[in-house]
């Protein structure tokens, strides 16, 4: 019976979109089966104890109670392994500061994502309190500014404070081996989503200062020179190059490295040319544009990479495969965060020219007619949508990757709810020092700060030492008490990373406006045709009815462009839909936006057609990390797990 209980509960709570749960696919190899095992007094107590907890966010709050009581809880998702690498996580020097940084951009995302669609619903300006900031950030916070000496709330420039933690990272991958180089690039995505696609309008309205901190010892600047490439090639040949392949010499090894570095700060160089040419197509400098400018700075890249200049997706899935092989050749930590921005910084440059005047003037003038395109407006179709000859190889070759992260940090965060929640250590110490180059790296550490920003604040809050003052402590370990009831764990309460994956797709079809910022792109088949139209045009259903969509959901920050790109939120999902009943669904969220413009590649409707209804194609953008809810009959987006 109580294994009957738990099927029924654990279906219940399966994501219903596109990018779903990484181990909810028993074929996976990524994710081994979760341990069978029955409730234990330790899991009673944490559930007990944890419904009692006041959360982080009122506005948030309501959600998570309403899903805690009626399920129970999440099934648990990591495995022995994942567990096993999570202990030594949070006994590493920069472990908890790893996890409680990752917690909270996710976190911030949430927080940004809830106060867009409250302002949409209620009318009302854009009100971010700072007292919520320092709230999500105050773990973080605290192990930043104990390790750094530096000053951590929601009034310092999250920029410094993003970039501190990761030069921290970095150097303890360096020293230590933990984070190691896969739990790294995860940490990178996050960062980069939050710094770039959540945090802008939360910055704005706490009115901070511009943070001028933006590199780690042994970064490159936007355009690397000379000292920096050899100190980069300095650092990789520090790794264990022989360890990579054991048929491969120590100098076929160093050679392959060599080669990703390179490639990587070409890419690198790229995306600077890239945002150079954005920007100019927004402030009017270029009269006369042609898709052919943004491609031809992709050839050397891809004639080194494999993918096909003319087309987006082919670019973005081997930059995938590129952050997979930095991985697999342990190359230094400092290059994957390279390439993790980079690639983010063209996507955000590719939105940027998909939305310039040259370009959206050709898409508006040509949307009406799409067997009648100008030049421009295909050339600018083609590029961000042209299918890739690869085939989604470079993304299936990362996401485990990804997905892995996240599981590692849902036991970290098991671990540490199970020890909060039963009031006992997370850790146990031991008067034995860690042997550390704490002098070396807190000296490495002081490089971030040459530019550092000169003001009243700074002036009478020095910083009290190097990245790693509080580091050369007592060795800790985690207690065997927690270690054993994260392992017989089956259901948890909390979940944060549970709706990380790589990508949330897209859909050729029809376009449903639900408002100037929703639109969802939705595919259909005839026989579904007749009772959708009135649906698409906003009219409702004429009867009830169960049937299989598949759709793609872009929410914009702003108003939603009929045909480019908006900012925002976007995910897609493939649900059972009874037109009469059950209408909310779960959904895995990217914070990047979606595009949307003319497609052909529908099929002929007759009752889309004499509506009127346009076909076109509809992209998530970004990385999807974050769960909400999303009405499918109403439009409306809610946020909460």
């Amino acid at each position: 019976m109580m294994l009957l209980r738990f099927l029924v509960t654990w279906l219940a709570l399966l994501p219903l979109c596109r990018a779903i749960d990484s181990c909810r696919n028993p074929g996976d190899d990524s994710c081994g089966p979760v341990e069978p095992g029955l409730e234990s007094v330790t899991m009673q107590n944490l559930m007990q104890h944890k419904a009692m907890r006041d959360l982080d966010l009122a506005a948030l709050s309501e959600t998570d109670i309403l899903a805690r009581n009626a399920s129970g809880g999440h099934p648990r998702r990591y495995t022995d392994y994942d567990l096993e690498l999570a202990t030594k996580m949070l006994e590493s020097p920069a472990g908890l500061l790893y996890f409680h940084s990752s917690k909270a951009v996710i976190k911030l995302c949430e927080y940004r994502a809830a106060m867009m669609t409250h302002v949409k619903n209620n009318g009302s300006g854009e009100v971010f309190v700072d007292d919520d900031i320092n709230k999500i950030m105050a773990n973080w916070c605290s192990e930043y500014t104990n390790m750094t000496g530096n000053p951590c709330d929601a009034h310092e420039p999250f920029n410094e404070v993003l970039t501190g933690t990761r030069c921290v990272l970095e150097a303890a991958n360096k020293e230590y081996g933990y984070p190691t180089l896969q739990m790294f690039a995860t940490s990178m995505e996050l960062f980069d989503v939050a710094r770039e696609d959540c945090m802008p309008d939360i910055i704005h309205n706490l009115k901070q200062e511009e943070g001028l901190a933006d590199k780690c010892p042994g970064e490159w600047g936007k355009n690397p020179g000379a000292a920096e490439e050899a100190h980069v090639k300095e650092e990789n040949q520090d790794h264990s190059l022989a360890e990579i392949d054991p048929m491969m010499s120590l100098t076929q090894s160093s050679s392959k490295v060599q080669a990703a570095v390179i490639a990587t700060q070409e890419i690198w160089r790229v995306a600077e040319q890239i945002e150079d040419l954005a920007d100019s197509l927004h402030g009017g400098s270029v009269e006369h544009f042609r898709m052919q400018q943004l491609s031809s700075l992709w050839k050397t890249p891809c004639a080194t990479l494999g993918c096909d200049e003319g087309s987006w997706k082919d670019i973005e899935d081997v930059l995938y495969d590129h952050t997979a092989k930095l991985i697999e050749l342990d190359v230094s930590s400092a290059v994957v965060h390279h390439l993790v921005e980079a690639r983010g910084r063209v996507r955000r440059a590719h939105m940027k020219i998909m939305n310039s005047e040259p370009v959206l003037e050709a898409l508006r003038a040509n949307q009406h007619d799409s067997n009648n395109r100008s030049a421009a407006t295909s050339d600018a179709i083609a590029f961000i949508s042209s299918e890739s000859a690869r085939a989604g190889a470079g993304a299936s070759r990362y996401d485990p990757v990804f997905r892995h992260g996240s599981r590692v940090l849902h036991a970290m965060e098991t671990m540490i709810e199970i020890a909060g929640d039963l009031g006992v250590p997370l850790f146990t110490t031991s008067n034995a020092l860690v042997e550390s180059d704490s002098e070396e790296v807190a000296k490495e550490g002081t490089g971030l700060w040459r530019r550092r920003r000169r003001d009243r604040r700074r002036r009478r809050r020095r910083r009290r030492g190097g990245f790693w003052s509080a580091v050369g402590g007592a060795v800790k370990s985690v207690g065997n008490a927690v270690v054993s009831a994260a392992k017989t764990v089956v259901k948890v309460i909390v979940d944060t990373f549970k709706c990380m994956s790589v990508s949330v797709g897209k859909t050729v079809g029809f376009e449903r406006q639900f408002s100037q910022s929703t639109a969802l792109g939705v595919k259909v088949t005839l026989e579904d045709a007749s009772n959708m139209a009135d649906w698409v045009m906003g009219k409702g259903f004429s009867v009830c009815r169960t049937f299989k969509v598949h759709c793609t959901v872009t929410v914009a920050a702003g108003i939603k462009a009929m045909v480019g790109c908006s900012v925002g939120l976007s995910f897609s999902m493939q649900v059972a839909f009874d037109s009469c009943g059950s209408v909310q669904f779960d959904i895995n969220v990217a914070t990047g936006g979606g595009c949307s413009y003319p497609s052909t590649a529908c099929p002929n409707i007759p009752a889309f057609k004499a509506a009127k209804i346009e076909c076109k194609e509809e992209v998530g953008v970004g990385l999807t990390i974050m769960c909400a809810k999303f009405n499918l009959k109403t439009g409306k987006y809610e946020g909460g797990r």
